[in-house]
């Protein structure tokens, strides 16, 4: 019996009214942005009233011994040393465009569509500022961070590879920018020899920066509770001080780490973290909902809240026989200067007798990692954050 057959072009398509969009989660960030100068990542709003630069004064602790007893101050003054960071904010935009047309011959809406991109675009790139700061390096004076390198995804995550760093041209944000190079990140360890650690010794952080990756090594510079320990031993005794992002009572000082995916897992799993998270949190009828061992949430040992950060990169095989080395960063108060010249707005944009519709986002702002120098000096020092290097599977 034959039957009719016709061809495909034929087939009636129908297109869902239901939209799908790559998953976006918050940036991880905002609980710790705030206009005070205790928030990890402080706002600053001055240039909302005009101007394009803001200067952050800082001022180190009086040194001095001062006199005793019947001895004469006068004359025997300190004088107060004011050091500074200056933010110069720009604008950063992105848009997307359709027509009347495109609109017409489908069942979903088309600028509801656009308008959700173009949202996710500008959270993502508060989130990839933030990662580049916190990377950034600064070798002299107190002008521009330094970009540490172009990040790139791969089949293990989120990389930053030697192609895209030491120098290399890149674009980032929309603008061409040479990454530090392998001298400027040598001066900024040896600066910021009391900020850094890399892997399980002290003694592993030296004057050359690619020789102190390349000894870090998957048997003993794995992601540890001991490493945390050492960092956080910098950010206590170093100097100038770092603040801590909270403190609890008079004793009790918190930090905040933020980690890759790939270097979490490690901590995760850590004997020494897991019995503290196990036999330390509460026995409430909130524990199974509140305890990261059951929800993969936020870790929180010896002071120090460690948290995941997915978009964190790893550098692509530069510690020992390849390994790919994580970066975290162990913050406290003021570690990163966020300028703000306006509010993240959407603008909607029509032309061609409205036949054309656009739909864009606008940001009038700056993100910097905040270097002071030390009391007397002027080489730059991160000023709150200790940056720490791992290796990792």
């Amino acid at each position: 019996m034959a039957e009719t057959a016709l061809s495909s072009a034929h087939n009636v398509q129908q297109w869902s009214a239901k939209v799908f969009y790559e998953f976006q989660r918050e940036s991880g960030f905002s609980q710790y942005l705030g206009e005070g100068p205790n928030n990890i990542i402080v706002s600053k709003r001055e240039l909302v009233n005009g101007g394009q630069t803001i200067n952050i004064p800082f001022f180190p602790d009086l040194t001095g011994d001062g006199v005793a007893g019947n001895a004469v101050l006068e004359g025997n003054e300190e004088g107060a040393e004011a050091k500074n960071e200056q933010v110069t904010v720009d604008f950063l935009r992105h848009a997307t465009k359709f027509t009347k047309r495109t609109q017409s011959f489908v069942n979903f809406d088309v600028y509801a569509a656009s308008k959700q991109l173009v949202k996710n675009w500008g959270k993502n790139k508060v989130r990839s500022r933030i990662i580049d700061q916190l990377f950034s390096v600064r070798a002299t004076g107190t002008g521009s961070n330094l970009y540490y390198g172009k990040v790139t995804e791969s089949a293990t995550g989120p990389e930053i590879t030697a192609a895209n760093s030491a120098g290399a041209i890149v674009t980032i944000d929309g603008v061409s920018v040479t990454t530090a190079s392998e001298a400027n990140k040598d001066t900024w360890i040896t600066n910021n020899a009391g900020r850094v650690v890399v892997g399980a010794l002290a003694s592993n952080v030296g004057t050359d920066h690619s020789t102190a990756l390349a000894m870090l090594d998957t048997t003993d510079d794995t992601p540890r509770a001991a490493i945390l320990d050492l960092a956080r031993s910098k950010a206590k005794l170093g100097s100038p001080r770092m603040h801590p992002f909270m403190v609890d009572g008079d004793q009790n000082e918190w930090y905040v780490y933020f980690c890759g995916t790939r270097e979490f897992r490690y901590y995760e799993q850590d004997p020494t973290i897991l019995q503290a998270d196990r036999e330390s949190r509460a026995r409430d009828a909130g524990a199974l909902k509140n305890n990261p061992i059951f929800t993969g949430g936020e870790l929180l040992y010896r002071g120090v809240i460690i948290k995941e950060i997915p978009e964190i990169p790893v550098l692509d095989a530069v510690g020992a026989s390849s390994a790919d080395v994580a970066v975290g960063f162990l913050c406290g108060r003021s570690a990163i200067a966020w300028g703000l010249g306006q509010d993240m707005k959407t603008i909607e944009d029509t032309s061609d007798y409205e036949f054309r519709r656009g739909l864009g986002i606008e940001m009038l702002d700056a993100y910097k990692k905040i270097f002071y120098a030390d009391a007397g000096a002027t080489a730059p020092i991160q000023h709150g954050v200790v940056t720490v290097y791992t290796a990792v599977a």
